[in-house]
């Protein structure tokens, strides 16, 4: 998956979250909780999978990090 597609996922999935927000129940605001913080989880996963990738190409940069 390309870093493109894999925000564009990212912001299909809060735009989800943010319907089900609108609708005003205590169920869908519980289900758009649930899909921020997936969101918010891959995010950051894929933020330190590119930041170790990276550190890892520099070998000098390594043990500082």
């Amino acid at each position: 998956m390309t870093a493109l597609s894999f925000y564009a996922a990212l912001l299909d999935q809060m735009d989800l979250a943010l319907e089900h927000l609108d609708k005003g129940g205590v169920h869908d605001a519980r289900f758009a909780l649930m899909l921020t913080d997936n969101a918010v989880e891959l995010a950051i996963h894929r933020l330190a999978t590119e930041k170790h990738a990276h550190l890892k190409s520099w070998h000098h940069l390594e043990e500082a990090y």
